[in-house]
């Protein structure tokens, strides 16, 4: 394993975990739900760069924890701490974003429990 490889596997873990919290802290929240977040995370973690500026991010008071948490982490990761680039982060965030899609297969919060 690569070190850019095992960054990225530290960076999403630090994600999953802040799903996990979320998943905790409200009980209605859905995997098809946190993978709408995850996209708007991405968006807005954009924003944070400079970039994507004709996008939109659309939060809710499910989703904006969610999305706030991976913007925290792009800005001490990429910005702070230049561990990654923020292509390599937006990669850690789609690869937690289909692993939620693939367990929400088994259930509405299949990727939690």
């Amino acid at each position: 394993m690569t070190l850019t490889e095992q960054k990225s596997l530290f960076i999403c873990q630090n994600i999953e975990f802040g799903l996990k919290q979320e998943y905790e802290r409200n009980s209605e929240l859905s995997d098809t739900v946190c993978a709408r977040a995850l996209d708007n995370a991405k968006i807005a973690c954009k924003h944070q760069f400079g970039f994507a500026q004709n996008e939109s991010v659309s939060t809710s008071i499910e989703t904006a924890g969610i999305v706030g948490l991976c913007v925290a982490i792009a800005l001490k990761q990429v910005k702070e701490l230049e561990t990654l680039t923020l292509k390599e982060y937006m990669a850690c965030i789609e690869k937690v974003r289909r692993s939620v899609l693939l367990h929400s297969q088994d259930g509405e919060r299949a990727y939690y429990e």
